[in-house]
């Protein structure tokens, strides 16, 4: 029978060249994936010119605080309008109006300014920021909540469209 030393030196070329083999091959799936895994430096640098020109051709819109200020306006000023053929849906025995002038809204039941929805202060509600809208003018709600079908339109270009069903959306 052969001894442990003589099996070792009989067999060590053969678990030499395993291990070089895996070695190598291991190795060689390193070098694949370190290739697949990366970006260029020229993706990177046509990723960074492509951002820089959306964000400057963005800025002018979002940096603007006229543009912020009579968006503002618009999203409030369409809350109450919401606010005000609700109340007249909620009371049919009340007169709901809402009110317009170039620099404010109202909201009037019975010819008394209500409480704005966060109960801290009553109508009229001033724009900020030199905002103004057209037309100036009075809805009257009745009691399905329908009134007279009306464009207004903000000093920034935005507007709000009510119908005649009373529904008023940003269009």
């Amino acid at each position: 029978m052969a001894t442990r030393h003589q099996l070792l030196r009989q067999h060590l070329p053969s678990l030499i060249l395993v291990a070089d083999f895996n070695f190598v091959r291991s190795i060689y799936k390193a070098k694949q994936l370190r290739y697949v895994a990366a970006f260029t430096l020229l993706e990177l640098i046509v990723t960074l010119v492509i951002i820089g020109v959306l964000a400057a051709a963005a800025a002018p819109i979002f940096l603007s605080p006229q543009s912020f200020a009579s968006n503002a306006a618009r999203d409030e000023m369409l809350s109450a309008l919401r606010h005000a053929q609700q109340r007249a849906m909620a009371d049919s025995t009340k007169t709901v109006r809402f009110i317009t002038t170039a620099t404010s809204y109202s909201i009037t039941v019975d010819t008394t300014p209500i409480l704005q929805p966060d109960f801290k202060s009553s109508y009229p509600q001033n724009f900020t920021n030199n905002v103004t809208v057209s037309p100036a003018t009075t809805l009257n709600y009745a009691a399905l909540g329908t009134t007279t079908a009306t464009t207004f339109t903000f000093s920034g270009g935005e507007q709000i469209c009510v119908e005649s069903t009373g529904y008023a959306y940003a269009c």
